[in-house]
């Protein structure tokens, strides 16, 4: 179970999340959803130990991620929406690398090749892939050490739609037995993934429900549309593109 309590962020005196309460229960599959700027990002990066927020608390498990850090971090497995890669390492390097950094033997690198269809680019450079295959082995140092919470960072973005299909499997293929918070642009793609929905929306949570409590609009993105206004409030003002 992942816990929130009053969280905020501010940078220079500017709000990034205002107040956040939630909580995140064992094996729930959640979408997190808003527009460029909402805090998504910021949200993600504390939740994994990389912010620490301006007030309040987080609590991973059984560990307040404050003050048991590295007991809650065991627990996660973090996936940035650019992967952290050394291109000049090949596919086996790296993730021997990552399980090493984890305390791991060669084993735990190797028991995630197939699952994420990383077999047959083994030996390969990490410069000669395309981007599709860099998430693949961006997925795969983020289950290495078979974590109980996953947080995906719109794992999409620049992928074609063979890629996309690929990573998609691949998440499915893991998510059953994971608590999955997954923050993503695509919404087409939530109702394969999640069940439950947050909308983001300048820092606090305009919506919290399950999926199916939106189906009374027409689609998806006239959902995310109410409960994001803004002074156009028109699908063609919304920027799709990753958040920075």
């Amino acid at each position: 179970m992942i816990v929130l309590k009053d969280l905020s962020k501010e940078t220079n005196g500017h709000p990034l999340l205002d107040k956040v309460n939630l909580s995140i229960f064992s094996a729930e599959k959640v979408a997190l959803v808003g527009r460029r700027h909402s805090g998504k990002s910021t949200l993600m990066r504390i939740l994994c130990g990389y912010l620490r927020p301006t007030t309040g608390s987080v609590r991973v498990g059984n560990f307040d991620l404050g003050r048991q850090s590295s007991q809650a971090r065991r627990l996660i497995g973090y996936v940035p929406t650019d992967p952290p890669l050394y291109p000049e390492l090949t596919v086996e390097q790296y993730l021997v690398l990552c399980a090493s950094l984890r305390g791991l033997k060669r084993s735990a690198a190797e028991s995630v090749a197939e699952p994420c269809e990383l077999a047959h680019v083994w030996t390969r450079l990490i410069s000669s892939l395309p981007r599709g295959l860099a998430q693949q082995i961006n997925l795969a140092q983020a289950l290495l050490h078979n974590p109980n919470f996953l947080l995906i960072d719109d794992p999409f973005v620049d992928l074609d739609p063979a890629e996309r299909t690929t990573v998609l499997g691949i998440l499915q293929k893991f998510a059953p037995n994971k608590t999955l918070l997954l923050a993503t642009h695509n919404l087409d793609l939530l109702p394969l993934l999640c069940n439950r929905v947050l909308i983001l929306h300048e820092g606090r949570i305009s919506f919290d429900g399950e999926l199916k409590q939106l189906s009374h609009f027409d689609r998806l993105e006239s959902a995310f549309l109410h409960y994001t206004p803004t002074q156009e409030n028109a699908i063609e003002s919304f920027d799709w593109s990753p958040e920075t």
